[in-house]
């Protein structure tokens, strides 16, 4: 018989808890994609395809490694 109580208790938390509005809200902007009127929803690609228009890093390509003193050095010729 507790058991059946515990259980009736959960049930009856688990369901204030998916009748709040709150949770509607976020089941139908998570699951159905839908907004606020006036919002805008951005649905972006998965990471993978991003990855593809980031241009590559060019700095590090260029990045001259040259110590400073051996710059100074052909600076002034030595």
């Amino acid at each position: 018989m507790a058991e059946l109580k515990q259980t009736e208790e959960e049930l009856k938390q688990k369901y204030a808890e998916v009748t709040s509005p709150d949770y509607i809200e976020k089941q139908l902007r998570d699951r159905l994609n839908l907004s606020k009127e006036n919002e805008i929803v951005l649905v972006l690609p998965p990471d993978e395809v991003l990855k593809k228009f980031v241009p590559p890093d060019e700095a590090k390509e260029k990045a001259d490694l040259t110590p400073n003193w051996r710059k100074w050095m052909n600076i002034f010729g030595l």
